[in-house]
């Protein structure tokens, strides 16, 4: 079977790594034969450095579905170009604070200190203007002020919002963890989350775990806790053992 795992808020708390146990239930997974793979909202570029070494070879899907990693191979699905003029307009016109991701290298305009600035893999990605980033994957905008959701959208993207971030978090249109997963070829499998963006997994997963009380729960099969998760991990292992 295969197990997707969310990043932030659901293995990967406040030190910005795997919790040590989480670490040692999801080595056991795989050493019962399952499939590990992530699904998160960080580009590959940055999930990265969250995730031991020991898992960097397996499939992933970043940028909350737009990028996918398998065989040491990424792939990425980009915005229209009408909907990227359109949001630099937006971005000028609003004069936001923003990141944009391609597949490998950002543009960012913002707080230096704001974590998900703090949270990019600057040794692989490349901080490029807006002008410069091709191939755009992902747009992130800062503290939109009332108007900038109604004015984008009509535009061919997917906008997610998280729960207690003031930002918009925008994709191609279509673009979920669920299509990324199946980019990968993966149908049956078991999805721990804790956010909206989680909730396209959930809803097709086999069985669905969310950590934490976010309202996506409603969509889940089960709700745990921060401390319930590597045990939870060993269960559904055991489970649904190959």
């Amino acid at each position: 079977m295969h197990f997707v795992f969310d990043l932030d808020g659901t293995i990967c708390f406040q030190d910005n790594k795997i919790d040590k146990p989480i670490e040692n239930a999801l080595d056991t997974l795989v050493a019962t034969g399952h499939d590990l793979v992530f699904a998160s909202a960080r580009p590959v570029r940055d999930m990265l450095p969250t995730i031991p070494k020991q898992f960097h070879h397996v499939q992933m899907v970043g940028g909350n579905g737009g990028l996918t990693f398998k065989n040491g191979h990424l792939d990425a699905t980009y915005f229209e170009q009408s909907a990227v003029t359109a949001l630099r307009e937006i971005i000028h016109e609003y004069e936001l604070s923003y990141l944009a991701d391609n597949a490998v290298d950002f543009a960012y305009v913002g707080d230096s200190k704001h974590p998900l600035y703090l949270n990019i893999n600057k040794e692989i990605g490349k901080h490029r203007t807006i002008d410069e980033l091709e191939e755009i994957t992902k747009f992130i905008l800062f503290a939109p002020p009332a108007g900038v959701k109604e004015a984008i959208g009509h535009l061919p993207i997917t906008i997610f919002e998280h729960a207690n971030e003031q930002l918009l978090d925008i994709t191609p249109a279509s673009i979920t963890k669920l299509a990324g997963l199946r980019r990968l070829g993966i149908e049956q499998f078991v999805a721990f989350g804790n956010d909206n963006n989680d909730v396209s997994m959930f809803q097709e997963a086999t069985y669905s775990v969310c950590v934490g009380e976010h309202e996506a729960g409603r969509f889940a099969d089960v709700r745990v806790a921060r401390a319930e998760v590597s045990e939870m991990i060993i269960r559904l292992a055991k489970q649904y053992r190959v």
